[in-house]
């Protein structure tokens, strides 16, 4: 079964509410019964919305986990930082649209590749010598827009 798949914007929106300390259970209750509407309106009309047409892929995608439509390289940024707390020049380098020596835990390199959108390729290139669990990947595009 393929993942369900959100738009980079619904992605940040949910990833921002985890990052927060939502539990999955919270945000169920708060998109039934629109208690959100004053506090995030337009963001929460997004989801919102998501959630009214999906709910039962809604409620799997918590638990399973989604995939992104389309990823930028920014929108790739940020995804690392919201859900692995990984920071550019920190925990990574970027050249040319690749991100290079990005260490993860094999659960973040399986979240990560169920999240990428298909514009995006994850190579695993090296375990890491202190901790031979956590590989050290690079992502790059499948195909750079100049």
């Amino acid at each position: 079964m393929e993942n369900f798949k959100l738009t980079m914007k619904e992605a940040v929106l949910l990833e921002v509410l985890r990052s927060n300390g939502v539990s999955n259970k919270e945000l169920i209750d708060n998109l039934e019964s629109h208690s959100w509407e004053d506090l995030y309106s337009n963001e929460y009309q997004t989801l919102l919305n998501v959630y009214v047409q999906n709910k039962p892929q809604f409620k799997e995608l918590l638990e399973n986990g989604y995939s992104v439509k389309f990823i930028t390289i920014n929108g790739l940024k940020n995804l690392l930082k919201m859900k692995f707390e990984k920071i550019e020049d920190q925990d990574y380098k970027i050249n040319n649209h690749t991100i290079e020596l990005l260490e993860l835990t094999p659960q973040q390199l399986s979240t990560l590749r169920q999240l990428l959108s298909i514009n995006w390729v994850v190579e695993e290139y090296e375990r890491n010598a202190l901790d031979p669990a956590s590989s050290i990947v690079k992502i790059y595009p499948i195909v750079v827009f100049q």
